[in-house]
Parts: C-alpha cells; sequence; structure tokens
C-alpha cells in the first residue's frame, strides 16, 4: 500500500526475482504462446519466460499493455524476447491466427493459457451475454488454442512440450 491508501501496488521486479530453469529448451527459437500476456500474470510469465531466453507470443486484446509487457522485458535485460500478437480469444478466427503468427516466430512448445476476466453480480442479475463471452474466453478459447498447438509440439524433433491452464 501506498501512503495509508487502500490502493495496493505492485512491488518493483527485477531480473533477480525470477527463477531461471536450464533447460535445453529455452532458446529464443523456441516459442511459448502466453495470454493475457498484456497485464498480471499473463505480464509476469511472458517476462518471465522471457528472461528464461524463450521467444514468447504474448497475446492479449490490449495493445498498450502488450507494449508494457515488451517493455518490462526489455529493461529487466531478458535473454529471450516478447513479441506482441495483439487478438481478441474469444473470437476462433483471432485463436488461429495468433498460432500462425506463434509459429512465425519459430518452434511452439509452450502454452500458457491464463487470459481470464471477472464480472460480479447475482444469479438473478447475471447478465447471458456476459456469460457467453467469459464462457468462449475461459474454456473454449484455452480448449482451441491446445488443439491448435499440440501439433505444434508433436511436430518437434523430440515431442518435448508443456500446456498451462490458469
Amino acid at each position: 500500500m501506498t501512503n495509508g491508501s487502500t490502493e495496493l501496488t505492485p512491488p518493483e521486479v527485477t531480473a533477480d526475482d525470477v527463477l531461471r530453469v536450464p533447460d535445453d529448451h529455452f532458446t529464443t527459437d523456441t516459442v511459448a504462446i502466453v495470454t493475457g500476456g498484456g497485464s498480471g500474470i499473463g505480464q509476469a510469465t511472458s517476462v518471465a519466460l522471457a528472461i528464461n531466453g524463450l521467444t514468447v507470443a504474448a497475446v492479449d486484446i490490449d495493445a498498450e499493455g502488450l507494449e508494457e509487457t515488451v517493455d518490462v522485458a526489455t529493461a529487466l535485460d531478458a535473454e529471450g524476447r516478447v513479441v506482441p500478437v495483439e487478438g481478441d480469444l474469444a473470437d476462433d478466427d483471432a485463436v488461429e491466427a495468433a498460432v500462425d503468427d506463434a509459429a512465425d516466430l519459430g518452434t511452439i512448445r509452450y502454452t500458457a493459457n491464463i487470459d481470464g476476466m471477472q464480472h460480479i453480480a447475482s444469479l438473478a442479475d447475471f447478465p447471458m451475454e456476459t456469460y457467453d463471452f467469459m464462457h468462449d474466453l475461459m474454456l473454449r478459447s484455452p480448449f482451441l488454442l491446445s488443439k491448435l498447438v499440440i501439433p505444434h509440439i508433436e511436430a518437434t524433433d523430440d515431442g518435448v512440450g508443456a500446456i498451462g491452464n490458469i
């Protein structure tokens, strides 16, 4: 908290705060797709993977947030890089385009499905269009993204990769 206010301020992150994982697959030729890469956990994951040497296709609808993620990774002298991929993950065509864009960056081995949103309302007042959007964003999109990424992982020389759903 700052100056007695109730507003929370995230701590300043340094490259030393990031766990470094020794892995032969963690190179700039290896791509990790991270959804929700423009803020919060998605941004932190994108930066941490870039610091570990990966090329990160950070996907988000928020172009400004994606640029901030790139700036944070650059400021922390990441060994890898964050490439912003703007797209609405509630749209199947945008999900397919994000995977295509990521494949142009290198070998896709990793995906972190992090994107999400929250809407608070009583059941009686909960708008169905919001429910449908949340379903598309947080259930359908990760399923489709995983389905599209698996063939890329299977096509690698050793079939090694991982998909995480948060």
